[in-house]
């Protein structure tokens, strides 16, 4: 899959080359995948355009999760300067050269037609997972708020339990669907994090399903909720292992909560999975835009 080693560490990519060596094997795989997809290049970080995956425009995401230890990221899929309705096209042909298996043309035609509903932020990017044994894929695609053929994916959404899915992620290697969504303004947090949200689905597209609530950082991190303990416990045991994601931002963008996006993923009050994002040290990023993703 990969024949050459990556180049030498650069001033541009350092710190972020040291975090993922730091994960031995799992990190060679990755860094290698970030090379083959156009991420990186000689110079170190490529001279993208600023991305909206994250608050500092890093184009990169570390996922951390709970009973998680494997390496997980999330990348762009290319410059986000391009057209955020080819990306996934895009990001299934990188599915394919790396080695994976894309979604079929099948679900591949569902997405493009809510896609097509409105304009498009990001559009589509791609996770990637190494356990130290073999890199596995994730396909995210944004799902517009105007989209409405979703019935091959989506019976429907309950107004009354959630704003709607805004994000679709397809793991590919289980065939599993993550619909992302935004708890109403007028439910209770603990309503959604005791399971009482229902999303109803169904499975045309012969994948099962799950999922995931997005939690506001500012509202969970300063609250004394059990959720609350459990996030800020898990942030500080991230933060002292992987000092370099901190520190970066610290410096460069003190202005910018460090925790981006907060989930929680489940389908019952004891089958609860807390994850959150953490941009790369990413060199290059002038002026920090809005957190969309």
């Amino acid at each position: 899959m990969f024949s050459l080693a990556p180049p030498i560490a650069t001033s541009s990519d350092r710190e972020w080359c040291w975090f993922l060596r730091g994960f031995g094997k799992s990190g060679d795989v990755i860094e290698r995948a970030l090379y083959a997809i156009g991420v990186m290049d000689h110079s170190g970080w490529a001279t993208w355009q600023h991305s909206s995956l994250t608050a500092t425009g890093a184009p990169v995401v570390v996922r951390f999760a709970t009973c998680e230890r494997a390496l997980s990221i999330i990348t762009e899929v290319a410059n986000p300067a391009h057209d955020p309705a080819t990306k996934l096209a895009t990001a299934c042909n990188i599915i394919t050269a790396l080695g994976g298996i894309a979604p079929d043309q099948a679900f591949r035609e569902v997405i493009s037609a809510a896609q097509g509903a409105s304009a498009l932020t990001w559009g589509a990017c791609l996770g990637l997972r190494h356990d130290g044994k073999q890199l596995q894929f994730t396909l995210y695609a944004e799902l517009p708020a105007e989209a409405h053929d979703l019935s091959a994916l989506l019976s429907q959404i309950d107004p009354g339990a959630c704003q709607g899915a805004y994000m679709l992620a397809y793991d590919t290697r289980g065939r599993r669907i993550t619909y992302y969504c935004k708890p109403d303004s007028t439910t209770p947090l603990p309503a959604v994090l005791g399971g009482a949200q229902p999303v109803s689905t169904r499975n045309e597209m012969g994948a099962p399903h799950n999922r995931a609530f997005a939690i506001d950082p500012a509202t969970v991190l300063s609250g004394q909720s059990r959720l609350a303990r459990q996030v800020n416990s898990f942030k500080q045991i991230v933060f002292r292992r992987h000092p370099c994601l901190v520190d970066h931002q610290l410096t460069e963008f003190p202005e910018t909560a460090v925790v981006g996006n907060i989930w929680v993923t489940g389908n019952g009050p004891d089958n609860k999975v807390v994850s959150f994002d953490l941009a790369a040290p990413w060199i290059g990023a002038d002026h920090p835009v809005a957190l969309v993703v």
